[in-house]
């Protein structure tokens, strides 16, 4: 990161004409500016220069508040007042690929760059851009909500706070640890939040249709058929996502790197029922407008939620899932295990004091002291053994086992 340089204001002295303390002359021309990317956004939000708070701060703010409100009074007090500038990072994104005139596709130079950068804020919005202010190449203006959406985006990808992102599994076989990099997958929280963005009618229609208790085969032709084919970006405010559907699937690509999965439809239909079934799917607030919609076109509103229904289905090959699975892990594990473990079968394996390195009063102790969640998780993934571990539970002998990764 570069030096940070902070502009005395001024009443004028620039021709765009959006500028709150910019004034055109009368036969000025208004200069239009290129956009100012999602990429650069985050680079310009991620520089601790610029903010008076640290990124796990914010992080853990934002993860704390669920309130719009509240997290954009939060942004207001640590972005600098005044016209700031600064230089920032753009890193290198494989996978990235520019179109010459001659119709060939050739890859970006394989390098980091570094850009100025600035940003002034007034009580409605912050004007981003790029270059110099007064020889800026790019620009845009964001509310503080659209802010906070941005925010929220980078936390969703986990661009906000630096974290290892080489994936590693680590099986113990005869006293020898065999390290296995995993390819590229994105996380079950950012498939989730895709899901959960669709409009209420459309997410209304599914959680009708799920609960009617038809066969799989039933509900992944009804899902299929209402996405159709098509696609949009992004698909989650604030982020580069975006997804296309087909009738061969689902694909969730965030544009501008290599980094894409491709979900069949029995998939989907697992992760949207496990959002129903721990209630995550539609918030009170939506299931309330779907309600009025539909009553609105006459049709009556289901009064109360009905269990999704888990039994076996015939039309379902479970091998075929599981091949289809490969090791994405972290997209799908759901179809893997049928059918899912009890609540008692978890409890048994939790208050196994020898598969964690903590005892259960002191796990007790601490959860009794701390109330933030982010804490908590913090702990809990500490005291958890960071290999593959099985043990006998019960009296049976029944045998469990756990494999812990960053996020699950």
């Amino acid at each position: 990161m570069g030096e940070t340089y902070e502009y005395p204001e001024s009443s004028s002295g620039g021709s765009h004409q959006n500028g709150a303390d910019l004034q055109l002359a009368s036969d000025e021309v208004p200069v239009r500016y290129d956009y100012l990317g999602t990429d650069k956004i985050y680079a310009i939000i991620k520089g601790t220069e610029l903010l008076k708070a640290s990124h796990e701060d914010i992080q853990s703010f934002f993860l704390s508040h669920d309130s719009v409100d509240e997290k954009v009074d939060y942004l207001k007090k640590i972005f600098n007042e005044g016209l700031t500038e600064f230089d920032i990072d753009i890193p290198f994104e494989r996978g990235v690929v520019r179109k010459i005139l001659n119709g060939n596709f050739v890859e970006i130079d394989e390098v980091d760059k570094t850009i100025t950068a600035g940003y002034k804020i007034d009580d409605s919005k912050v004007h981003f851009w790029e270059g110099s202010y007064h020889s800026r190449t790019a620009e845009v203006y964001h509310s503080w909500e659209n802010l906070v959406d941005y925010v929220d985006g980078m936390i969703l990808l986990d661009e906000l706070v630096d974290t290892d992102t080489q994936e590693v599994s680590q099986f113990t076989l005869f006293g020898e640890a065999e390290i296995q990099v995993e390819p590229f997958v994105f996380k079950q929280k950012v498939i989730d939040a895709i899901l959960k963005s669709e409009r209420v009618s459309q997410k209304g229609k599914i959680y009708d249709q799920l609960n009617k208790g038809e066969s799989n085969k039933q509900n992944i032709a009804f899902i299929k058929n209402l996405y159709g084919t098509g696609g949009s970006a992004p698909v989650v405010i604030g982020t580069r996502l975006s997804d296309h559907t087909s009738p061969q699937g689902y694909e969730i690509w965030l544009m501008g790197t290599d980094k894409r999965v491709s979900l069949k439809w029995q998939e989907v239909l697992k992760m949207v029922s496990r959002l129903m079934q721990t209630n995550q799917y539609l918030t009170q607030e939506e299931k309330q407008e779907w309600n009025i919609e539909k009553a609105e076109l006459g049709s009556q509103p289901n009064s109360a939620f009905s269990a999704i229904q888990n039994e076996d289905e015939d039309e379902m090959d479970e091998d075929e899932i599981t091949d289809d699975v490969h090791s994405e892990r972290n997209i799908f594990p759901y179809a893997l295990t049928k059918p899912a473990l009890s609540e008692a079968e978890v409890n048994a394996l939790l208050k196994t004091t020898d598969l964690l390195q903590a005892t259960k009063k002191e796990i007790f102790d601490f959860f009794k002291k701390s109330n933030s969640d982010l804490e908590k998780e913090k702990y809990i993934s500490a005291v958890f053994n960071d290999q593959f571990t099985e043990i006998y539970v019960g009296k049976d002998n029944d045998r469990y086992g756990y494999k812990t990764y960053e996020d699950g």
